[in-house]
Order: C-alpha cells, then sequence, then structure tokens
C-alpha cells in the first residue's frame, strides 16, 4: 500500500469513527420521534363562521359597542387555504395555522422545480399605540434554510396591511386594544375610532 492509499484509509476511518460515535451518542434519542400534530381540518364551513364573525362585529362597532373577535386555527388555516386556491397558488400546499404561546406558527409544503420542502413562519403579532397591528416574524424558513430579509420584510408590511384593511373594510376606522394568541385561538379586542 503506498502512502497516499493509507492517507485516504486513515482518513476514510477517522471519518467513520467520527459518525458511528456521533450516532452512538444519539442512539437513545432513536426510535423516539416528535409526535405528529393532527392536521387541522379544512372546511366551508369555518370560512363562513369567520366572516359571520367578522360581520358581527362590525354591527356591534357601527352601534358603538367594543370590538371582541376571537378565532380558531381551525378557522384561519381553513382560510388561508381557500384564498391560496382562490388565488391560483400551487407553489404552497398543505397550509396549517397555528394559534399557541403569543404566536401565529404557518407551516406548509413549498413546491419548486420538482422540490417539495417544509415552510414554516412563525410572528408575533402586537397593536402598536395607534391601534394597529403590528407583526414581527420571529423565524422563516423554507427547508433547512431561512428567508431572505426582503421577504420578510415584504410577507410583514403585506400582513400589516391585510388585517388594518379588512378590519377597515368590515368595522370603519378602529383601533385595536389588545391581541392574544393562546391555547388554539386569536382574541382582538377593538373599538370604533
Amino acid at each position: 500500500m503506498n502512502l497516499l492509499s493509507k492517507r485516504n484509509v486513515l482518513l476514510v476511518l477517522g471519518i467513520l469513527a467520527l459518525l458511528v460515535a456521533g450516532l452512538a451518542c444519539n442512539l437513545p434519542l432513536r426510535g423516539r420521534s416528535e409526535p405528529t400534530a393532527t392536521p387541522i381540518p379544512v372546511t366551508g364551513a369555518s370560512v363562513e363562521e369567520l366572516a359571520t364573525q367578522v360581520a358581527s362585529a362590525a354591527a356591534t362597532a357601527a352601534s358603538g359597542g367594543p370590538i371582541v373577535l376571537e378565532f380558531t386555527e381551525e378557522q384561519l388555516t381553513s382560510a388561508a387555504a381557500l384564498e391560496l386556491q382562490n388565488a391560483g397558488e400551487t407553489g404552497v400546499s398543505g397550509v396549517q395555522v397555528y394559534l399557541r404561546d403569543g404566536v401565529i406558527k404557518i407551516t406548509g409544503t413549498a413546491s419548486q422545480n420538482g422540490f417539495d420542502l417544509p415552510l414554516t413562519i412563525t410572528l408575533r403579532v402586537t397593536a402598536d399605540a395607534q391601534g394597529l397591528p403590528h407583526s414581527e416574524v420571529v423565524e422563516a424558513k423554507v427547508g433547512p434554510l431561512s428567508l431572505p430579509q426582503s421577504m420578510i420584510d415584504q410577507f410583514t408590511t403585506s400582513f400589516d396591511q391585510l388585517l388594518t384593511a379588512r378590519f377597515s373594510e368590515e368595522a370603519g376606522a378602529v383601533a385595536i386594544d389588545s391581541i392574544n394568541i393562546a391555547d388554539g385561538k386569536m382574541t382582538i379586542v377593538a373599538h370604533k375610532r
């Protein structure tokens, strides 16, 4: 065996030893996997329920009463899936919207050039001093890659404008007092300006 092939063999053995050691360290974790969440169902009834709630809140606002909207994961997942379908969006599928621990987590599958990659966008939504919604992306990834800041900025701007437009469209000029996200629900409390 010449010197070059001995070095190659030693290099391969070294890498193999590191790989085996790494697998051995993680062996107790093998077989234990993250529990898979039950998919949130997508239904037309949930979207209709959402529209009814918003119309009811708008009527309450018109009479001067406080606005309280409570959205569920099923309502928002259904609305997002329907919106993607109506827009003819084929690049994102299997959208799920989770409302837990103060954040909105949107997951799905992004398809591009024949590759399917997991998509995750986690954002925190608050109301600013002027009563306008403000979203902040906590995490945005496609597969193992983080989305570029320019895409994140565009997403948050669009999300904030959409939320503001929806409120204004239904209830006129309103100020958001608080946004609470927990246990599968998002509660928005607002009042007419």
